[in-house]
């Protein structure tokens, strides 16, 4: 062995190299009764309640099992009034460590009208592309309001409500 080659070799044994271990712990649980996801309504049912008197905008994503039942649930992000920067890795991260097969992305607009703005057309169809490359389906970004929600899926006819009704046992 020549003299670099040497050198390279201790220069190797000196630099330490981090080993992670994730482990999940369970903040709160969130009762759901055993109840799967059959359309949006549902899943907005089930997540209004997480939103109310919120005076920002928030992210909030639950991860799904193969029979569309609930396993986690994530607040990914927290925004201001009016918007919410909303990264791919931070929605997924969970959903991956979850094992899901798929997830809802759920975000409120505190001004209590669910109208979806552009950017949350656009981050929805980011969603999708991010979810088919991690093979984990984005069923729906459902958007609340006061009394009313938006779902963009329906709006921009994913048909992913429709194709999981023969998923359900």
């Amino acid at each position: 062995m020549t003299k670099k080659k040497l050198q390279s070799v201790k220069e190797l044994k000196h630099n330490r190299i981090s080993v992670i271990r994730t482990i999940a712990v369970r903040e709160k649980s969130y009762w759901n009764k055993g109840k799967c996801f059959c359309c949006a309504g549902d899943a907005a049912e089930f997540a209004k309640p997480l939103f109310e008197n919120a005076d920002k905008e928030y992210l909030v994503v639950c991860c799904l099992d193969g029979k569309l039942q609930p396993i986690s649930m994530e607040v990914v992000a927290v925004g201001m009034v009016n918007q919410c920067l909303v990264g791919m890795r931070e929605v997924f991260k969970n959903a991956i460590l979850s094992n899901a097969v798929s997830i809802i992305a759920f975000h409120n607009h505190p001004s209590g009208n669910s109208r979806p703005s552009s950017s949350d057309f656009d981050i929805s169809k980011k969603l999708r592309k991010a979810g088919e490359l991690l093979d984990i389906e984005v069923l729906d970004h459902i958007v609340l309001g006061d009394e009313e929600f938006h779902s963009i899926a329906d709006t921009l006819e994913w048909k992913s409500w429709k194709d999981t009704d023969s998923k359900i046992a």
